[in-house]
């Protein structure tokens, strides 16, 4: 088994994640996740109680069948199996593992998903949300480089005691940032789903600690030239976080969007 920390859970893995930094502490491994290949996974089953597209689902499990990719089933927080199809790329197959696959067993953890980038800042840590485009993933390398620590991008974990768990030393960046900014791309780019994104490793600027969150702020782009900042209401505040919460079909079909609301709150 391939070990690993992935936002903050100690993974023990069959498929190998060659972009991440295998797990080497000498302490006892005990897995919170265990991600496994399990060719019993059926294709096209009916769902189990509800279905929406190529989501089945129960409270704490769930069904999922990607085109071109294979099955994946979570279940309990702990648990993801996956049958690809024979001729699956290996990049999306990581990609789905690392993404929608581990955003629900943080969901399944009762933990908010964001979709935004985190850095630290002193001893708290700040957030940026926004929709695609609106320079999160930018502004965190550009703080990056005037010394501060990544603590994560795309996918944004926060814990129910409002601490920011730091998720892998990657940040995904469109090409001609990477050029005006003479990054090194990975070699892997099994995290970026987007076309035209590439994911650079940024391990030496890294921050593997839980922050707590002081701040958030939500990125708009807008006719000036001018940057504004605005103070949003309490609900504007909800509304904003839901929003911009990974993976809400999973959520509604699951049963956990509930949970998720009183988190938010």
């Amino acid at each position: 088994m391939n070990k690993y920390i992935i936002h903050g859970l100690l993974v023990a893995s069959e498929i190998d994640f060659p972009e991440l930094e295998p797990y080497n502490h000498t302490s006892t491994f005990v897995p919170d996740v265990l991600i496994h290949h399990d060719n019993n996974l059926p294709l096209n089953t009916t769902p189990p109680t509800q279905s929406h597209n190529n989501i089945k689902s129960t409270p704490n499990r769930l069904f999922i069948d990607v085109d071109n990719v294979g099955v994946f089933y979570i279940k309990n927080g702990c648990d993801i199996a996956y049958k690809p199809l024979n001729d699956a790329n290996q990049d999306s197959l990581r990609a789905h593992l690392l993404g929608v696959c581990m955003i629900t067993i943080m969901y399944q953890k009762n933990v908010i998903v964001l979709h935004g980038s985190a850095f630290k800042y002193a001893d708290f840590s700040v957030i940026f949300t926004g929709h695609s485009g609106m320079g999160k993933s930018t502004m965190i390398m550009a703080i990056m480089q005037m010394g501060y620590s990544v603590l994560s991008d795309e996918a944004c974990a926060i814990s129910a005691d409002n601490m920011v768990i730091p998720s892998q030393p990657i940040v995904q960046l469109w090409a001609d940032c990477i050029n005006a900014l003479s990054l090194k791309v990975s070699p892997y780019q099994p995290t970026n789903i987007k076309l035209g994104k590439q994911s650079v490793i940024v391990d030496n600027f890294y921050n593997s600690k839980p922050i707590p969150v002081k701040y958030i702020f939500n990125l708009k782009s807008h006719d000036s030239n001018q940057v504004t900042m605005k103070k949003l209401s309490l609900g504007k505040k909800l509304t904003t976080i839901l929003e911009h919460s990974l993976a809400l079909d999973y959520l509604r079909e699951s049963g956990l969007i509930n949970n998720h609301f009183t988190g938010c709150c």
